[in-house]
């Protein structure tokens, strides 16, 4: 269970450069547990560069960066372990089928294949006994759950 005093996100003296262009200059932030945040401000102003630094897609210049209560550089892999992230521009395509989105969505939370099980009973608790055959019909649903 994650300790409810500390904070999900903490940046703290975040400096980012690319060359000589200083893209993000000592950002401190904290994000409290539950809380929900957005980041606004003018095109330039470090919004992309600061959210990409925290997700742990680029080592910043300068700074740490701590989530849930691990430091991204040190503990890399408990830190990410804490995030969930959809950045703009990368939802998945309206054409996917449901068990092509469960199958991707098992895939990057490195779920065994038990998730299909899993997917055919909560199928089974929406749709009532049949599952895929009852109310919903006509929807692509796993192998397993058919």
């Amino acid at each position: 269970m994650l300790d409810p005093t500390v904070p999900a996100i903490e940046v703290t003296h975040l400096t980012q450069r690319f060359g000589p262009v200083l893209a993000v200059d000592n950002l401190s932030l904290t994000v409290p547990p539950g809380m929900f945040y957005g980041v606004v401000g003018p095109n330039g102003a470090g919004k992309t560069t600061t959210l990409t630094a925290v997700c742990g897609l680029r080592e910043p210049t300068a700074g740490t960066i701590r989530i849930a209560g691990h430091d991204l550089r040190t503990d890399r892999e408990a830190a990410l372990a804490q995030l969930g992230i959809m950045m703009d521009g990368l939802s998945l395509p309206e054409r996917l089928t449901a068990t092509e989105v469960l199958r991707y969505s098992a895939g990057l939370r490195g779920l065994d294949r038990g998730w299909q099980k899993r997917a055919g009973d909560l199928l089974e608790i929406r749709c009532g006994r049949g599952g895929w055959r009852g109310r919903c019909r006509g929807r692509s649903w796993p192998a397993s759950a058919r």
